[in-house]
């Protein structure tokens, strides 16, 4: 909603992310990297138990690099705390699918790709999902995971170096 609504970056474009307002909110199509990245980035502040509102205020990737170098004497990057993002995502998904979680569950519930009965959209046919199924494919395969199933791949574990 940030991103697509409130036009936010993130100072995410130098990793791969449009400039928000090249984009039609409502656009379908090339959302599956872009809610990669998103993720990846904005997870960050849950890993290094700090405030996620610091990243709204203008504390992006590289300024949590900085200062997790400051802190723990690592020399770490914005790139490289993005690859710990991803670890982390592939890490959770993993941990779904050993407790059952498979393609099929997700889901948005029936009413999130309907038109809303009432407020400020309710007569706004855009925001409306059309292919859902389509977005879940053009994720998983940003994410590197099977299309089928939506577990990672031997490839993206290997990649992440998670494969032990």
């Amino acid at each position: 909603m940030a991103y697509d609504s409130g036009k936010m970056d993130w100072g995410l474009m130098k990793y791969g992310v449009p400039y928000p307002n090249t984009l039609d909110r409502w656009d379908e199509k090339g959302k599956g990297k872009i809610v990669k990245i998103l993720q990846d980035a904005l997870i960050l502040p849950d890993i290094l138990n700090t405030c996620k509102f610091f990243m709204y205020a203008g504390i992006h990737l590289d300024h949590l690099a900085e200062l997790l170098s400051a802190v723990t004497g690592w020399h770490i990057d914005g790139q490289e705390l993005l690859k710990i993002g991803e670890r982390v995502m592939n890490l959770q998904r993993l941990f779904n699918m050993r407790e059952g979680f498979r393609r099929d569950d997700d889901l948005l519930p029936e009413r999130m790709k309907q038109k809303p009965a009432f407020g400020f959209y309710e007569n706004e046919d855009r925001c409306t999902i059309k292919d859902f199924e389509g977005m879940l494919d053009e994720y998983y395969q940003a994410r590197g995971w099977d299309a089928e199933t939506g577990i990672p791949t031997k490839e993206k574990l290997l990649e992440l170096e998670l494969d032990k």
